[in-house]
């Protein structure tokens, strides 16, 4: 008897685990768990992500720093071809909307893709730092070079010099 409760016990455990295995998170209109990258410049990109929980006047200048090692060193970055959109590498466990609050926001870091041996300080193309509203703005799909839409996103460089570098690359 104790052997039939042990078996359908570990049944029992074996079928919720892969059920919750099998979970896909919900999304709509309220609720995202990704943003979607597309690359729209002529060369590969990497991209990484992550979310800032200390939103000062500059960002940038406070908590952004190179690692100085090349590209090809870095685990935290997914490369993206030119004219492909990435919908898997910039996923959050939980909702992007409840991770944003109190002026946190996402920030996407790209750098140019052909140039992996250099330090990531030399291939650094821009940071996005994105509020919940950037995001809804442009339905979570983010580009390089970025686009009209994205125009007033607070971004490092500007906007333009953004425009600007990567016509000239």
């Amino acid at each position: 008897m104790k052997t039939i409760v042990k078996f359908v016990s570990l049944l029992l455990m074996a079928t919720i685990c892969s059920a919750i295995q099998c979970f896909d998170p919900h999304e709509d209109e309220n609720h995202h768990h990704r943003i979607y990258f597309e690359n729209c410049w002529e060369r590969p990109v990497f991209i990484g992500f992550g979310i800032d929980w200390h939103w000062e006047f500059d960002p940038f200048a406070k908590y952004f720093k190179h690692a100085e090692i090349p590209l090809s060193e870095c685990d935290a970055f997914n490369k993206v071809m030119p004219g492909e959109v990435d919908s898997e590498y910039i996923y959050f466990d939980d909702y992007i909307e409840y991770m944003t609050q109190d002026r946190d926001s996402v920030y996407l870091l790209v750098y140019d893709g052909e140039q992996i041996n250099k330090k990531d300080s030399e291939c650094f193309l821009v940071m996005y730092l994105l509020s919940i509203e950037d995001l809804q703005k442009v339905n979570f799909h983010l580009t390089y070079p970025p686009n009209q839409d994205m125009k007033d996103f607070y971004m490092w460089p500007s906007y333009n010099d953004v425009i600007e570098q990567s016509q000239a690359k």
